[in-house]
Parts: structure tokens; sequence; C-alpha cells
């Protein structure tokens, strides 16, 4: 399924704040439904991922899903076509799989309801309106609402 307009230009921006913040000598970007393999027959897509490259080395890049987990997991919304009931079941499985698979960090960010879901791996899970300042990682941070207003985009 394809993303909306909404969809798409949130999570360019995110990418172009991940390019700015995270060194390309460090870090691989993955993005685009970046496939991972978590587990025999366990695959799952994400929006966006950061990986570390001392993690993720040129040996295992191949014409397959990534086998290691990323440092940082960004989802806007949901790709996945279910009922109503379902979508909360679906977001919280796959956030608990990608964290117990050993991501840091998972950020879902809902356009419908302008809320973020912060999830690691300790803390409990947080959701928050998505006009605050989140962190992504190392002290770098993004703000939703004050980019769309910034771009004269009115959710």
């Amino acid at each position: 399924m394809g993303s909306s307009a909404l969809q798409f230009v949130i999570l360019e921006h995110l990418f172009r704040l991940f390019v700015k913040f995270f060194d390309e000598k460090r870090f691989y970007i993955g993005n685009n439904e970046a496939g991972t393999h978590l587990a025999k027959g366990v695959n799952l897509a994400v929006d966006l991922a950061l990986f570390d490259k001392q993690v993720l080395k040129p040996e295992m890049i191949k014409n397959k899903y990534v086998e290691v987990p990323p440092l940082l997991v960004v989802e806007v919304d949901t790709k996945a076509s279910f009922d109503h009931n379902a979508e909360p079941d679906y977001i919280n499985l796959k956030t608990q799989l990608l964290l117990d698979f050993g991501v840091k960090k998972v950020i879902w960010i809902f356009t419908e309801s302008k809320k973020i879901l912060i999830a690691e791996p300790k803390p409990a899970w947080l959701t928050v309106d998505w006009d605050q300042d989140i962190e992504l990682m190392e002290g770098h941070f993004f703000n939703i609402a004050a980019y769309l207003s910034s771009e004269g985009i009115e959710v």
C-alpha cells in the first residue's frame, strides 16, 4: 500500500534529519520499507531505521533482508490492512518484536491522532502529542507539529 502525502512528507523530513544528525561513516540509514529478518519466518519491513556499521558489516550487505537489529526504528502510521480493532495489537506486537530483536528505540508517529509512541526496552512505553520535542538518539530531536507548521501544512 502506498503512503499518503502526509506520511511521505513526514518520512522525508525525518530522513533528512537522519542524514544531518548521523555520520555516514558510523551509520547506515534503512528506508523505503527496509526488510528486517528477525527469525525463521519472521520478517518485518520498517519505514526508517538507523544501523550501526560496526554491527551491520559490509560482508553482511546482501540481496536479502538485514539480519541484525537497527539501533532505531521510526514508523509513520501503519501499512498493513486490518480491521480497526486489530490495529493496537499489530502496533504493540511489531514494536515488541523489534525490541526483543535488539532495537534500542521504536518511534511510531500517528497522523490521525497526532500522537507519537516512544518504546524502549526498559522504561515504560510513552505516548505523547506530536507537538513535543522527541529525541531520536544522541541528543538529536525532532518536532513534527513544528516542522509541518514551518512548511505551511495544516493537519
